[in-house]
């Protein structure tokens, strides 16, 4: 849940909205060897946006409200190798997913754009809808015990007819208060260097 504000400096638009969003993730890894790990996975996410319109120098935006429900299933496979950055054996986890979503509100993303003087509007949507599948591949790399790089890319290609698709990835550092790993445990398998 939270608000946003945002402007443009150089053509003098403000908008400004909210959002809430909620997610529901469930899944189970599977031990398959010791570095190998198989993880059934479904998740639900509702996400709600309002966001206001506004003017600038060459005409009004407004965007439309969006009320999304969809859901996912799919496995992740993962496969972690010991690393040993700063002389510390940390485990690197290579990645990858396959998923099924399904949208199960129709409520299409939208910009309206339209001239100062109400003529000529441009209406853009923006959404997958419908079933779609998609690949997840990536990596999440220790740098020491609290602090991690992470990477991944996806694509997203509807398969119920439609002819939408999507691409992107992100990457960051992650910092997390966890005093160490374990290794042997469900989320770091017992590892031997070689």
């Amino acid at each position: 849940m939270g608000q946003v504000e945002g402007n443009t400096q150089i053509t003098g638009m403000t908008a400004s909205g909210s959002a809430v969003s909620a997610s529901l993730e469930g899944g189970y890894p599977f031990h398959l060897a010791a570095a190998w790990t198989l993880e059934p996975q479904a998740q639900l996410i509702y996400q709600y946006v309002d966001i206001g319109s506004g003017t600038d120098l060459f005409g009004a935006t407004s965007f439309g409200n969006t009320d999304d429900f969809r859901g996912r299933i799919g496995p992740k496979l993962s496969y972690v190798a010991l690393s040993g950055f700063n002389g510390a054996p940390l485990p690197v986890t290579l990645w990858g997913r396959v998923n099924l979503w399904h949208d199960f509100l129709d409520s299409a993303s939208s910009a309206t754009f339209v001239a100062l003087n109400g003529l000529n509007p441009v209406t853009l949507d923006g959404t997958l809808g419908g079933t779609w599948g998609g690949v997840d591949v990536g990596v999440d790399a220790p740098i020491n015990k609290s602090l991690s790089l992470y990477g991944s890319v996806f694509y997203d290609h509807s398969i119920d007819g439609g002819q939408s698709w999507s691409a992107g990835g992100r990457i960051g550092l992650r910092s997390s208060s966890r005093r160490g790993y374990v290794p042997g445990t469900a989320e770091y398998p017992k590892l031997t260097k070689s």
